[in-house]
């Protein structure tokens, strides 16, 4: 059991979905055999990393995570470069406009750290 815990840990922090850290998870293990010539610590690591990845991605999770209506004014010598950053960071862009001088464009963005 300690060794298909730590594989069940491992694979929760480095996420099987987007690499962060996957959590509010309950595991049961309710069936396993050991034999004394093939079975070691790393095999039962691996195999719970491997059920941990295959339950997940079976579950059809969800990723959580804020997104945010924002207002961009940017002079217009820079709006392809703000948009290429925006785009990058899975910005969808729902509006543009101009104001003032300054080009503005109006995304929903998560925010990251």
């Amino acid at each position: 059991m300690p060794a298909i815990l730590k594989g069940l840990m491992e694979k929760m922090e480095e996420g099987p979905l987007t690499g962060s850290y996957a959590r509010d998870i309950r595991v049961c293990v309710y069936d396993g055999k050991m034999h004394p010539v093939d079975s070691n610590e790393i095999s039962f690591k691996l195999a719970g990393r491997n059920a941990f990845r295959t339950a997940f991605k079976e579950a059809g999770p969800k990723i959580l995570e804020p997104v945010y209506e924002v207002e961009v004014r940017v002079p217009g010598d820079r709006m392809g470069d703000v948009m290429s950053d925006l785009q990058g960071r899975r910005a969808i862009i729902e509006g543009m406009s101009s104001e003032k001088g300054f080009e503005v464009i109006k995304p929903k963005c998560r925010l990251r750290k």
